[in-house]
């Protein structure tokens, strides 16, 4: 007769766990029972033939004997959580914390001694006189030793006092040149430039290419050298852990909502709306970022899965465009779409859509756009990328014809990647975007000096263009004031010509914009945004181009309440909350579509006039400060019999939130009679309405989906 399990707490992990298999077939019969049922129902739960044969061989030996035949079984992650949280582990991350305190303090009173030694040190020796380095002396040396017998004479030069490395004013007093390097040297010039990522653009016209002589390049005779050589880099793979921002709407307290369900798996659960009547109404924030499906987009193609813990559904939700019905005379349309879950037999979906307007398009004079992008390496690096190819492709499908688009990308120096390419080069230019690498160190003053050279001398392409800089950055590094003050300077002398500045910071929120970039923005007679995802950059291009504000409704309110005689339970997809929570007032811009997702149970017996659920939306228009509402009602008959009947935009929303509930792990996809995976929504997305492919956003979706089937686990571990 085997003994009984000498150490009963192995059975209160092992509890918890989630096991598949028979587990998802008893929880479907006991759903709605209290603690005591699913329990008796989990003890039921077959354990694994290698674990019993251990344990059961392990009746009669010690402790320790015991701990050696469990070493080897591997231990689902949920139960290292849960062992990581015990006090024994707490109690030795405390003592870890308190040595790297006193080591911390060590190292700092060291620090200062020595510190204080050397000061004494330097202070007891003589000065030492030594010429400032020179940040290009040798094109210094051309623009000195030409410019009385060139034309260059013509130019006034910058004075002298400009700055450390600035070219004295030729108007000035004499100054005494270094002698000069070998003619050889001279003859030879700058040591070869490689090839430029889009040297084909050189036909598209007749401005600065990338290679040009910067003894042609009037930017560098009106200014000088700008900015600096400055690391500004982070670590590597710093992006998946600082990229996000983790968001999402408050938890109910009311009774009835579970929150050990959150707090144990990080989705929502099921709420009964019979429970409490706070509980039948959710309002939902519709303009959120889309951060998390860039993330995963750059993951994948690097052939592995993100951290599950990175993936947030609502963020997938968001990163689609569903083509809802367009507004009827208003700045927004709201509608209500259902179906039968293709996933969860017995159970539907219901989504709410919400459609902005366009703004109509007004006459406008030709622009000549001239990106300057920070392409230094780090965390936010691929992010950039990743809205300058979204935002091009955007804005390209809305040029004029004679509208024209320069860019140009700098690091530690700047290089120009294309010039004045136009409606026609568009895939050309993202082509070119896909190979920017990424350096670890910048110069935005670099980059600033070579956009507006392209600014100043437009091609015959686009004389008749207005030029307009664009500088796409994460931020500034730790400049001088003084260099600060004279980029500023110049920025507003080429206002005065009519060459404006716009700013886009890609690492702020639009309360804790940068300082520094807002005096750029400022001085340059432009704005600053702030922007994290493609859609929000290609608004501010559009509207830096136009002059037109994109946005089409402010505080923005979607609330949906569900009538609990025919709706017994339902589930928030996504929108869990975060590091932080988020207002439920959204701001949409001009032709956005946004959508909400739920998972529901309905009661038996419902007719078709029977109400399932009613939104509300509410929103006040920019211009004249007016509060507009709209109200959709869905009843049982609108449901469709199968999910094929059901509206496009809804099978999109469908197959979007079941990829991001099945890469962030959600408990909910495994408690099922069969199990999702990755490769079965592939599958589904073949049998889609052809109407949903139609989308280039749901392209890149599905494409983002088949990457991800061939994708390895990520280093916070596999999908469950």
């Amino acid at each position: 007769m085997r003994k009984p399990n000498p150490n009963p707490w192995i059975d209160d992990q092992l509890r918890g766990v989630t096991v598949p298999g028979g587990l998802a077939r008893r929880l479907r019969n006991v759903a709605l029972a209290d603690e005591n049922a699913v329990d008796d129902e989990l003890r039921r739960v077959p354990v694994p033939p290698a674990l019993r044969r251990r344990l059961r061989s392990a009746a009669a030996v010690d402790d320790a004997g015991l701990d050696a035949l469990l070493r080897d079984v591997p231990v689902p992650y949920r139960v290292v959580m849960r062992l990581r949280a015990t006090p024994g582990y707490r109690l030795k991350l405390r003592r870890i914390a308190g040595w790297v305190a006193a080591a911390s303090l060590l190292a700092a009173i060291g620090l200062s001694y020595f510190g204080a030694a050397v000061g004494i040190l330097i202070a007891t020796l003589p000065p030492v006189t030594q010429p400032p380095p020179d940040l290009d002396w040798h094109l210094d040396w051309e623009l000195l030793s030409d410019a009385t017998e060139t034309s260059l004479n013509l130019v006034q030069l910058p004075p002298s006092d400009s700055g450390p490395g600035a070219v004295p004013s030729i108007a000035g007093p004499p100054v005494e040149l270094p002698e000069p390097p070998e003619p050889s040297t001279l003859l030879a010039g700058p040591p070869p430039r490689p090839p430029s990522l889009l040297d084909g653009f050189a036909l598209l016209g007749d401005g600065l290419p990338g290679g040009a002589d910067p003894l042609l390049d009037v930017t560098v005779h009106r200014w000088g050298p700008l900015g600096a050589h400055a690391p500004f880099d982070d670590p590597p793979g710093w992006h998946e852990a600082q990229a996000l921002r983790a968001r999402g709407i408050p938890a109910p307290t009311a009774t009835g909502f579970d929150s050990s369900i959150l707090i144990r798996y990080g989705v929502f659960p099921f709420v009964p709306t019979a429970a409490d009547e706070s509980l039948r109404k959710v309002s939902v924030p519709l303009d959120v970022g889309t951060a998390s499906f860039e993330l995963t987009r750059r993951t994948v193609a690097e052939g592995r899965l993100p951290p599950p813990d990175r993936v947030r559904t609502e963020e997938f939700l968001a990163a689609v465009d569903y083509d809802f019905p367009k507004p009827d005379g208003k700045a927004l349309r709201l509608s209500l779409f259902g179906g039968p879950s293709p996933f969860a037999p017995g159970r539907f979906l219901l989504q709410g859509g919400v459609q902005a307007a366009e703004v109509a398009p007004v006459p406008r004079p030709p622009v000549h756009l001239i990106l300057a992008v920070d392409a230094t390496a780090g965390a936010h690096w691929e992010q950039r990328r990743s809205m300058l190819r979204g935002a091009v492709a955007n804005l390209g499908r809305r040029l004029e014809p004679d509208d024209r688009i320069s860019l140009v990308a700098y690091h530690r120096t700047a290089e120009v990647l294309a010039t004045h390419a136009g409606p026609n080069d568009v895939e050309r230019l993202l082509e070119a975007v896909g190979r920017i690498a990424g350096q670890p160190a910048t110069n935005p003053g670099a980059g600033l000096a070579a956009a507006y050279s392209l600014a100043y001398d437009s091609g015959e392409s686009s004389r008749k263009a207005k030029p307009l800089v664009v500088l796409l950055t994460k931020g500034l590094p730790d400049l001088p004031l003084s260099e600060l003050a004279r980029i500023e300077r110049h920025l507003a002398e080429a206002a005065q010509e009519g060459i404006h500045l716009h700013v886009v910071d890609t690492r702020a929120t639009p309360d804790s914009l940068n300082l520094q970039l807002r005096g750029f923005a400022e001085a340059g007679g432009g704005r600053l945004w702030a922007a994290d995802d493609p859609r929000r950059f290609a608004w501010a291009l559009r509207e830096a181009m136009t002059g037109q504000p994109q946005a089409v409704a402010e505080s923005v309110h979607l609330s949906v309440r569900f009538d609990p005689k025919a709706v017994g339970f339902y589930r928030l997809l996504g929108h869990e909350p975060g590091a932080k929570t988020m207002e439920t007032a959204s701001l949409l811009h001009s032709g956005q579509s946004s959508t909400v997702l739920f998972d529901v149970g309905l009661r038996q017996g419902l007719s078709a006039g029977d109400v399932l659920a009613t939104a509300e939306l509410a929103w006040r228009e920019p211009g004249t400060g007016s509060i507009e509402r709209e109200t959709v009602v869905l009843r049982h008959g609108d449901l469709p019999a199968t999910w094929i009947e059901a509206a496009p935009p809804w099978q999109a929303a469908v197959a979007v939130a079941e990829a991001g509930e099945l890469l962030r792990g959600s408990v909910y996809t495994q408690l099922r009679p069969r199990p999702g995976t990755i490769a079965g929504v592939a599958e589904w997305l073949e049998q889609l309405d052809s109407e949903v492919w139609e989308e280039p956003s749901f392209r890149d979706f599905a494409e983002i989906v088949h990457r991800a089937i061939r994708a390895r686990p990520s280093r916070g571990g596999p999908i469950r």
